[in-house]
């Protein structure tokens, strides 16, 4: 997952950003229980998190994809 992040973020020309990926149990009722959660730091920037909503094991590559656009990244071209 966190390659396939990288991945992404490198075709969208996000170069140099460090990566972390945790599972976490949303305390939030209307959470689904667990979610997984890749931050993005970058130098000179904000942290950016994107979430989602399924265990570290049931994320897919369109999953981290559909996380990082609703994060703000924009896209590969």
């Amino acid at each position: 997952m966190k390659a396939a992040a990288r991945r992404w973020l490198e075709a969208a020309g996000v170069e140099g950003a460090e990566l972390t990926v945790s599972e976490i149990t949303c305390p939030d009722p209307a959470c689904p229980g667990d979610e997984t959660v890749i931050l993005v730091l970058q130098a000179g920037r904000r942290s950016r998190a994107a979430k989602v909503r399924s265990p570290a094991r049931d994320v897919t590559d369109e999953d981290v994809r559909s996380a990082l656009l609703a994060a703000g990244f924009k896209g590969p071209e």
